[in-house]
C-alpha cells in the first residue's frame, strides 16, 4: 500500500471521523490508530463526481486492506480501481475476496474492500489473457 500521509492521498484524510472510530473502540484491522502511514479514514470524491466514498485503510495481520462505502448503495468498477490506484502502488496487486458462505459477514450492506498481502505472499494470477 502507498504512504498514506503522502499529499495525494492525506489530503482526503478525515481527522473527525477517526477520532470517532477510535473513541467507539474500532480498530483498523490489527493496526493502531497512531501510524497514520498506513491506517486512516478518508472521503474521497468518486471520479463520476455524484457522491464521496467514504474509505477506511489499514495494515494488519499480513494485510493491507482498505474498505470502501458510498451510502445506500455498492461502489462501482470505476470507484473500485479509483481507489485501488490510489492507495495501492502501481505494482502491486490488490482483489476483492468471495469467501465461502459459511465465513461470510457483512456489517455493511453497502461496502466493498480491496486486499493485498503484504508479507511476501504472492497473489496467484490466472494467465494475463483472461485478466
Amino acid at each position: 500500500m502507498k504512504d498514506l500521509t503522502t499529499s495525494t492521498i492525506d489530503i482526503y484524510r478525515n481527522a473527525k471521523l477517526e477520532l470517532q472510530l477510535q473513541a467507539a473502540g474500532l480498530p483498523a484491522a490489527a493496526s493502531t490508530w497512531v501510524d497514520r502511514h498506513n491506517v486512516g479514514v478518508f472521503i474521497v470524491p468518486s471520479p463520476t463526481g455524484s457522491v464521496d466514498l467514504r474509505i477506511i485503510a489499514a495494515v494488519g495481520g499480513g494485510w493491507d486492506h482498505v474498505s470502501v462505502g458510498v451510502g445506500d448503495r455498492c461502489p462501482n468498477w470505476l470507484e473500485m480501481e479509483h481507489v485501488k490506484r490510489l492507495f495501492f502502488k502501481d505494482d502491486e496487486t490488490a482483489f476483492q475476496l468471495h469467501v465461502p458462505v459459511a465465513d461470510h459477514k457483512n456489517v455493511h450492506p453497502n461496502c466493498l474492500h480491496l486486499w493485498r498481502p503484504n508479507d511476501g505472499r504472492e497473489i496467484p494470477m490466472p494467465p494475463v489473457g483472461f485478466v
